[in-house]
């Protein structure tokens, strides 16, 4: 009789976790290479069927967007503000920080969204940043707008230096056909503003960054 109970018992399935959550999908995406990553393949390291992935994620993109936040939070969660007193220094410090952070993940920049997480230390250098504006004497309306403000400059910078990087920003072939259909005397402008190549130029980030802070240095303070 024994013998037969055991014959008859369903084997316990193995490899299956106890418990999936958002972060242990992450965790899991995270080693999964770039062009390799998909629900699918998330899933199937898990031991899990699709579905699962689809509870805590909707789509892959939103899946990309956990996954890009979470790579961002991990490079940024060992910045150090500067010992300088000046806020422009403390900006310069930031933007260059968030900048660095996003072009060396090329692959997931566009979908950067926020350093969201379970863990709020992500958050400390924006903190720390707002902390520096207020005392400096920027109202807090400004100092809201200041943050992103940077934020929308040194993401739209980040993306274009990855574009041209990995083969051109769009804007360029348009130019570029644009120019194959006119003479060789028209719009010597255009002409010139390819040949310099702006965005792929190393000093562009540097120059978009002091026009930030310039365009800063305009705010009233009290």
């Amino acid at each position: 009789m024994t013998e037969k109970i055991r014959a008859t018992a369903t084997p316990r399935k193995r490899g299956r976790p106890a418990r999936v959550s958002r972060d242990s999908i992450i965790d899991v995406a995270l080693g999964i290479e770039h062009d390799q990553l998909s629900m699918q393949s998330v899933a199937d390291k898990l031991g899990v069927d699709r579905s699962t992935i689809n509870y805590h994620f909707s789509d892959r993109d939103e899946l990309f967007s956990a996954v890009a936040s979470s790579m961002f939070g991990k490079r940024f969660r060992g910045y150090a503000p500067p010992a300088s007193p000046d806020w422009r220094d403390w900006v310069r410090s930031y933007a260059n920080a968030v900048y660095e952070a996003l072009i060396n993940q090329p692959e997931f920049t566009n979908y950067v969204k926020l350093t969201l997480g379970s863990d709020s230390s992500a958050f400390r250098p924006v903190e720390s940043l707002m902390e520096k504006l207020a005392e400096s004497g920027f109202s807090t309306s400004d100092v809201a707008q200041m943050v992103a403000y940077i934020s929308e400059v040194v993401h739209a910078a980040a993306r274009n230096r990855v574009l041209v990087t990995s083969g051109g920003h769009p804007q360029e072939f348009e130019l570029k056909k644009f120019l194959s259909e006119q003479t060789a005397e028209s719009v010597p402008g255009i002409r010139k503003l390819i040949d310099l190549n702006p965005l792929g130029n190393q000093g562009h980030f540097e120059f978009v960054l002091a026009m930030l802070i310039a365009g800063l240095e305009s705010l009233p303070r009290s």
